[in-house]
């Protein structure tokens, strides 16, 4: 008969993890890993649109621009706009004929203090698929060359739901400027500040309150400001 040996007891007993404290390297990761999911959420939620309804809105119509004194003694002149409204249930712009008066109303208050009066011309409310509006900011030039009522001596102002995160746009050598109805600031402001693009005005960025600075928050002129743009008005007007 076979002796028989008893298991070793040491077979049995659990093995007890040796405890240790995170190394630097593992904490740093930790903090990685924090901060790539913090982007991917940030990301998410731009693409959702929570991002465009958090920090982007209307105009309200109750809102209106102060009138601001004049900065020179001058006589008024006019900048005549062609207003282009894009009609699309997906990405056109929700403005109504009114809405298209007050906004002008308000940016020409702006333009005030130049004695530079903005005045509708015309407005036209433009069918467009969302392939023509794309055209019409990736290469406006070839979307104008088609346009009808298109003024190539004066200011043509594209209306449209939202600009891929911007404000509005200028596109200096066309005479070209859209603008978006949801806006960080108040749409006729961003107006001004794009029609001074055209007026060959650029941006400046030492202080905030001044019509050209970026996010178009204030709407103050400079006098050499005024006599550059007085300038370029009266090349349109000729």
């Amino acid at each position: 008969m076979k002796n028989i040996k008893p298991p070793d007891q040491n077979l049995f007993k659990p093995e007890e993890e040796e405890c240790k404290e995170p190394t630097k390297g593992k904490i740093i990761w930790r903090y990685v890993r924090v901060i790539i999911a913090f982007i991917i959420i940030v990301g998410l939620l731009y693409i959702s649109g929570i991002y465009q309804s958090l920090f982007y809105h209307r105009t309200p119509a109750s809102v209106s621009q102060p009138k601001v004194e004049s900065r020179l003694d001058a006589e008024v002149i006019t900048l005549p706009l062609q207003v282009f409204v894009f009609i699309n249930d997906e990405s056109g712009s929700k403005k109504s004929k009114e809405d298209v008066k007050r906004l002008v109303k308000n940016a020409s208050k702006i333009w005030g203090q130049a004695e530079i009066e903005l005045i509708v011309e015309k407005i036209v409310f433009l069918k467009a698929s969302d392939e023509e509006i794309e055209v019409s900011l990736n290469n406006p030039w070839a979307f104008v060359a088609n346009l009808q009522d298109y003024n190539d001596q004066g200011i043509n102002v594209f209306l449209k739901e939202t600009l891929r995160g911007l404000n509005g746009i200028a596109f200096i050598g066309l005479g070209v400027v859209t603008v978006a109805d949801f806006t960080t600031s108040y749409d006729f402001r961003v107006l001004a500040h794009e029609i001074g693009h055209i007026l060959n005005l650029e941006h400046v960025s030492s202080d905030k309150m001044r019509l050209m600075a970026q996010g178009a928050i204030g709407f103050n002129l400079t006098i050499k400001e005024i006599i550059q743009a007085r300038e370029a008005v009266l090349n349109f007007n000729q």
